[in-house]
């Protein structure tokens, strides 16, 4: 059974809303609902600017849960910016969003109602990140190098001295980057990574849970207690 996902924006029509303006509200909204290949777009109705999609099994229930958890306010990190990206668009086009799907799933985007707030250029203070080593290089003697931490790519910099010792873990173990950050405030009030300066790393262990408490056994952290070989063999089992 197929179900329709409509996107209205009620400052604009369709003989207003430019092909530019609806690939950009199209993206975001795409991506808020987890960027399903199974969702696919089919017009923009009359009246207030109301984008229509469509989906069906086994997509439909999926966007539902993205949604449902959206609505509860368990909006994972990477729909984040797409979230203040839509509102940043309707704020931009004076109007207010309302995303709705099967049953009582409804989101609302408040673009212009959102409270502004002051940007701050650039706040430096110590910073840390971390994820897997994904690419690095540089002609000069600054080197850019990027982390992929889950569905998020942090980006910085750093010597050669420290560049060498990273590229040793190209595609390897995560990696924990300490080092100086710069953060702007958007005028949505969130707070992003603009430059970071690293200074020293160090690698994570990416040990499973059992593999965690046996070693933690080993430093002495624990007396006696569960045998931690059964809880491996148990999880290797699962």
């Amino acid at each position: 059974m197929k179900v329709e996902y409509r996107f209205s924006i009620d400052t604009l029509r369709p003989e207003t809303l430019s092909l530019g303006r609806l690939v950009a509200y199209l993206t975001e909204v795409s991506k808020i609902l987890g960027d399903e290949p199974g969702l696919h777009f089919t017009r923009v109705e009359a009246g207030s600017a109301v984008l229509v999609a469509w989906a069906d099994e086994p997509t439909a229930p999926r966007i539902d849960i993205q949604m449902e958890r959206i609505r509860a306010g368990e909006i994972p990190s990477e729909i984040q910016k797409s979230v203040a990206n839509l509102n940043k668009l309707l704020r931009e086009d004076q109007g207010v969003g309302l995303l709705s799907g099967s049953d009582t799933n409804v989101l609302e985007f408040p673009g212009r109602k959102v409270p502004q707030t002051d940007p701050i250029s650039l706040l430096q203070q110590p910073t840390t990140i971390q994820g897997q080593l994904i690419r690095i290089g540089g002609r000069d003697k600054t080197v850019h190098f990027h982390l992929a931490d889950g569905g998020r790519i942090w980006s910085g910099s750093c010597n050669r001295t420290l560049a060498r010792e990273m590229a040793s873990h190209l595609f390897g173990a995560t990696l924990r980057v300490a080092g100086n950050g710069g953060w702007c405030r958007t005028p949505a009030g969130i707070w992003e990574l603009t430059r970071f300066t690293a200074s020293t790393i160090e690698t994570l262990d990416d040990l499973s849970l059992a593999e965690a408490l046996e070693k933690l056994r080993g430093l002495g952290a624990f007396g006696d207690g569960p045998d931690w070989a059964e809880l491996r063999k148990d999880e290797e089992s699962s």
